[in-house]
């Protein structure tokens, strides 16, 4: 899968200049963590080196505003991003929408204005949250159209929204020739790597509290490795052996010797940070009984095969982590993982990423992908709506 990348505009535009390119990012951050800003350096830096390039528009998504002033204040790209990215560089808001537009749902136009006199350097220019707009999720070419006018190019650096069919994603590459960045490009290459992997042992560690999210990485990477270690409320399928429809079960069944289940786990009355809770085996457990985590023997067992391995991709919680009195075996997988110096560790999923960082060990790993639905839907095998337009010829 070769994409058309960031280092091919150099090419296509030679010996132009005045170009504007639309940068879609992921500014997700929050007071803890800017690492969304950190990781789009590499991109910024490269446009900003381009003599062609005058502006960078960058846009993004931040949160999930439902169309009330609360959210308007809540959501603003102005009060919770804009103060992070000017300790790096010089950016310009673009005051759209306001708030009375907004709670009007009145977007019919951007206003633009050139900030080339003003700037101390080539202008860098935030769009507000690009979800303020009703077009944004759903597709709408007239708002796909009305970015794109305020552009030459654009740029996708944003991998972990790639699996969204929104206007920022999707249909701006009718409008506007399409490049993927520096991030995108590593997380697509990850991918690749991961689906063609033939080297050595490889563990796949998926966990979660449905097993409906995770069917489909199971199944797309089941011929792909060794071994698959199960967590998470997900266990009672597995024990169960329900597995969605009669073509999953009758792979997983088939392949059933690569699956490793817990011996024991932790079990609750009720699904409570104070609920009554006891270590059993897992023979002993009953359809009525909570799953909360993995238990002591478990995590010794999976912690045993995690050191024989030589990659690792990990995906999903083994209990309630955001919970202390559960958060041991996640924790201590997550230290396996992470203590396993000679192997390859991928690690992606909103849970997963927020396991790592709770424990400080995101030094520990390989990669960890920017995107939680986008990395499992890339593994799953399917054609990011996203990526799709970026596909070189």
């Amino acid at each position: 899968m070769n994409l058309k990348n960031i280092q091919n505009i150099v090419e296509d535009f030679k010996g132009q200049k005045g170009k504007t390119v639309l940068l879609r990012c992921d500014l997700n951050i929050t007071k803890e963590d800017n690492t969304r800003i950190l990781i789009l350096k590499p991109t910024i830096d490269f446009l900003l080196k381009q003599d062609f390039i005058s502006k960078i528009i960058i846009c993004s998504h931040f949160g999930r505003p439902k169309g009330n002033l609360e959210d308007f204040k809540n959501f603003s790209l102005l009060n919770n991003v804009l103060p992070q990215l000017k300790k790096i560089w010089e950016v310009f808001i673009l005051d759209w929408p306001n708030a009375n537009s907004y709670q009007e749902k009145q977007f019919n136009e951007i206003p633009f204005q050139n900030y080339q006199n003003i700037s101390s350097q080539k202008p860098i220019i935030l769009l507000e949250n690009l979800r303020f707009h009703p077009g944004e999720e759903t597709n709408d070419f007239n708002f796909a159209q009305t970015l794109a006018s305020l552009s030459d190019f654009y740029v996708n650096d944003a991998f972990s929204v790639s699996h969204r069919n929104h206007a920022s994603v999707s249909s701006i590459c009718d409008f506007l020739p399409s490049y993927s960045g520096f991030l995108l490009q590593k997380e697509m290459e990850v991918i690749k790597n991961l689906n063609n992997n033939e080297k050595g042992f490889t563990t796949l560690i998926v966990g979660g509290a449905k097993i409906e999210d995770k069917i489909g990485i199971i199944s797309n990477l089941l011929d792909k490795v060794d071994k698959i270690l199960i967590g998470g409320g997900m266990i009672k399928s597995f024990l169960q052996k329900n597995f969605i429809n009669n073509e999953i079960s009758k792979k997983i069944m088939n392949n059933y010797d690569k699956f490793l289940l817990p011996q024991d786990i932790i079990e609750a009355e009720e699904f409570s940070n104070d609920t009554n809770t006891k270590i059993i085996d897992i023979s002993s457990f009953s359809d009525s009984g909570i799953i909360m985590d993995i238990g002591p023997q478990t995590i010794s067992n999976y912690t045993s095969l995690i050191n024989q391995s030589d990659y690792i991709i990990w995906n999903g919680s083994m209990g309630v982590f955001e919970w202390p009195k559960f958060e041991r075996g996640t924790k201590e997988i997550a230290l396996s993982v992470s203590r396993n110096y000679s192997a390859r560790k991928y690690a992606g999923g909103g849970s997963t990423i927020e396991a790592i960082n709770k424990f400080n060990l995101k030094d520990g790993f390989t990669h960890i992908s920017s995107g939680g639905g986008a990395f499992l839907a890339a593994l799953e095998g399917e054609y990011l709506p996203g990526i799709k337009p970026l596909l070189a010829d």
